[in-house]
């Protein structure tokens, strides 16, 4: 299991890396997933706390058209602290990112299982196509 990001999304992600406010950044991944792969379309900046009731998760899928994929943020989780995610998060990419002056953005894609307890399970980036960077 892979993800490919667009231009777009990668910029916009970028874009949000600049962002210093103290809560960090987050939002929705949009896109679509053929079989084994997600592919990010398009990001859409929102707080992660304030959508998490299924009415309004539900309205934002409907919103976009049933194209929400996944989630991202910035920061780096606290490494003890479980993850904690609300139920249509199972089967959803999670995308963690940290920006870096020298070595650039910092992807982390998981996604969101449930075994009795939230965990992520890591998964690959998948290359740009030939001839892009």
């Amino acid at each position: 299991m892979d993800v490919y990001l667009s231009d777009e999304a990668l910029r916009y992600l970028k874009a949000q890396a600049l962002e210093k406010s103290s809560g960090g950044t987050g939002g929705l991944l949009l896109g679509h997933r053929r079989g084994p792969r997600f592919f990010v379309e398009r990001i859409y900046p929102c707080p992660l706390r304030s959508f998490l009731s299924i009415r309004k998760y539900h309205a934002l899928s409907r919103i976009f058209d049933d194209k929400i994929v996944g989630f991202y943020s910035s920061g780096r989780r606290a490494e003890k602290k479980k993850p904690t995610f609300p139920p249509f998060a199972v089967n959803k990419l999670y995308l963690e990112f940290d920006p870096h002056p020298r070595k650039g953005l910092t992807l982390r894609p998981a996604v969101v299982e449930y075994t009795g307890s939230f965990h992520l399970v890591p998964v690959a980036l998948a290359p740009p196509p030939k001839g892009r960077r």
